[in-house]
């Protein structure tokens, strides 16, 4: 059976996302204005906008190859949660689970609700695993 291609403009422009708010955030730390309404200008020049790009793509890619945030991501294809049931779900305390939902949040891959505390997947994490599932498929259909 034929997999449909995989979209890389729809995980670029969700992780290109990211990367604008990373760079609004660091002019905001940069000039101390934390009101979200506050102009910014343009951090980086248009050569580190590649070079930038590529490092948060390689990230993404590096945090989600850790098996433990893997299966947290598997489990939030099915849909937000509550960081309680994943914390659960990997035998970890709750300030564990919290920080390793923050390197998914700070590699685009995560999103997550401070007052709900939960989480879900971003558009880029979602595509990113429905990839390495297909790719696994694939790979398993192979032998």
């Amino acid at each position: 059976m034929m997999q449909p291609a995989f979209d890389a403009t729809l995980v670029g422009k969700a992780l290109g996302a990211r990367l604008d708010e990373i760079e609004a955030t660091i002019e905001r730390l940069r000039t101390f204005a934390f009101e979200p309404d506050t102009a910014v200008s343009a951090v980086m020049g248009e050569g580190e906008v590649l070079d930038t790009a590529r490092e948060l793509v390689l990230r993404a890619l590096r945090v989600m190859s850790d098996p433990l945030d893997y299966r947290l991501l598997l489990r939030l294809l099915d849909g937000d949660s509550d960081l309680e049931v994943l914390g659960n779900l990997l035998a970890l305390p709750h300030a564990a689970i919290w920080e390793r939902v923050n390197d998914l949040v700070q590699a685009g891959l995560v999103g997550r609700s401070l007052e709900a505390d939960q989480a879900g997947l971003t558009a880029a994490g979602q595509a990113l695993v429905e990839l390495v599932e297909a790719i696994a498929r694939a790979a398993g259909e192979g032998r």
